[in-house]
Parts: structure tokens; sequence; C-alpha cells
């Protein structure tokens, strides 16, 4: 979706719905917005985008350019190189927000042909939801992500919030992680963090701090270093059957009542009027709701 590179093109595509289409092996993307306003994608499946080199490398949703309340909402993305990727900025229009809520995001790895691939490097393939480049805000909330390289990852500077988020199995290399906040002043305010649930049975870390250079091996070096995440917890999520993609909670979960109603979801209903507080499966949130996507049937 493109309104062309002039100025303002962005108010001139506006109030699009993209939802409930199933997409995949396409070249770049399932779905791309550029300049457009008031765009909604939900409940869409986007599988097997493997693309064709680094810069096709495969993503199931993808965004860049000029940009004013775009909402990716409540979709399933797997078997690709990138789940959700910003790919650069644009002019920074008021209101140049983007909401990522509700998403189910698996199986997000590297090309087999990227012999190149550095651990290290923020920028690499293989990330669930890779924030590239700033001059907007972003909101990461209450999404599910499971057996990725690596979880979040905000590079340069824009404002970011990730919050209510279950993030488990990302790859075990050493240096993969569950987010990167590579070239952030997250003591500026820039970064907004908190009520994540993390998980891997292997190890434990997360990335802060200018290009990475800065690693810290667990949540309680994390609070130290960066005062974020005081609600952050790191447990089994007892996930109900991970073999057959069924990422709900068990009864006992520890994302269970742990989490807090956010403001997108109030945003959301003074801009369309419609109320969104709902989990990936359509069940009403209560009102101490679950991290990740999905609560208890009978919650």
């Amino acid at each position: 979706m493109n309104a062309a590179n002039w100025a303002d093109s962005y108010r001139y595509l506006h109030h699009i719905y993209i939802g409930k289409n199933v997409a995949h092996q396409n070249r770049q993307a399932a779905f791309g917005i550029k300049q457009a306003s008031d765009v909604i994608l939900s409940q869409n499946t986007a599988y097997d985008f493997r693309g064709n080199g680094a810069a096709n490398a495969g993503s199931c949703f993808g965004y860049q350019y000029d940009k004013h309340n775009l909402w990716i909402i409540y979709n399933t993305c797997y078997n690709s190189v990138y789940g959700i990727r910003q790919s650069d900025t644009g002019s920074g229009v008021a209101g140049n927000d983007v909401y990522i809520v509700g998403n189910v995001i698996y199986d997000i790895h590297p090309l087999s042909s990227n012999a190149d691939y550095d651990p290290g490097n923020p920028w690499h393939q293989g990330t669930a939801i890779a924030l590239w480049h700033g001059v907007l805000d972003r909101y990461v909330v209450d999404n599910t992500i499971y057996d990725v390289h690596d979880g979040i990852n905000a590079i340069y500077a824009g404002f970011v919030d990730i919050s209510g988020n279950l993030i488990s199995q990302k790859d075990d290399h050493p240096e993969n992680h569950f987010f990167d906040l590579s070239l952030i002043a997250h003591d500026a305010g820039a970064v907004q963090m908190d009520r994540n649930l993390f998980f891997d049975d292997a190890t434990e870390s997360y990335y802060i701090e200018a290009n990475g250079a800065d690693r810290v091996a667990d949540l309680a070096a994390l609070r130290a270093e960066t005062g974020l995440c005081t609600h952050c917890v790191f447990a089994n999520p007892k996930l109900v059957d991970v073999s057959q993609a069924n990422f709900a909670l068990s009864e006992g979960a520890p994302a269970l009542g742990s989490n807090v109603r956010h403001a997108v979801y109030d945003t959301f209903q003074s801009l369309y009027g419609l109320d969104i507080f709902v989990d990936h499966a359509g069940n009403p949130r209560p009102s101490q709701p679950a991290i990740g996507a999905f609560e208890l049937p009978s919650h």
C-alpha cells in the first residue's frame, strides 16, 4: 500500500482495513504499508516468507516512510525471516504512530544462505519484531513470540513501548536475545518497558545501549541498569502445545492475571469507536489480563 512519495501523500490514502487474509511465499512480504493513514491490518495469517536475499529477505508484515496510525493487530506470522519489520522512518509527521498488538509470531529464523549471519549485529535476520530507525512512536503490546532467533530489536532513536509481551524460546546462541535496545537513550524516556514474560530453557540475555555492546544476564541486572521492567518475569509460560502451534495458556500459567490494560485499547476505541480489548482468539480480556496474546477461555 503506497500513496506515492510526495509531501503529505499519507493524508490521501486513509482509513483502510485489511483483514482475515492468508498470504504466503511472496517475494518480500505479505503486506507492506508505506504512505498511508489509519490503516488496520487485523487477523491476517502470513507464512513462508523466506525471500531471496538481504534486501528482500522476507517479512510477514512491513512498513516504512510516512505512516499515521498504523495498527498491526491480532495477526499470525510464522516460518519467515522476519515477523514484522520497520525498515525506515519517513519525515516524522504528527501522529506518526504504529501499534503492534496481540499478534502471534513464531518460527522466525535467518535464511540458510545467510552465511555472514552475525548474532551480535542487531540488524540481523531472524527477528520477530525488527524496529529499524525511528522518528515515530511504536507500541508493542500483548504479543506472543515463540521460537525465534531474536525477539524485539529497536534500533536508533524514537519512542518505543514494549509492554505485556510473552517471548519464549529464543535461539540458544549466547549473543541472541529477547530484545535489543541499541542506540536508544532509554534514560531519556525513549523506552517504556514492563510486564513482559521471558523464557528460554538454555540462556537468558538482554541487550541494551550502544550497538548491542552492553548485555545483561538477567532481569535483576536489567532493572539495575535501566530502571525498566519492574514487573517483568522470567518463567516457563506453560503454553498448551507448541508442537501443534497452540500457544494458548494452560491453567496456572504465570502470565495469567499478571498484566494491566494498556492505553492502546482506549486509543483505538477513541479513534474508531470499537472495543478491541480481547485476546488473539476473540475472548474478552478481564480487568487483570494475561501477559501475551491469549487468555484462558474462561477468563
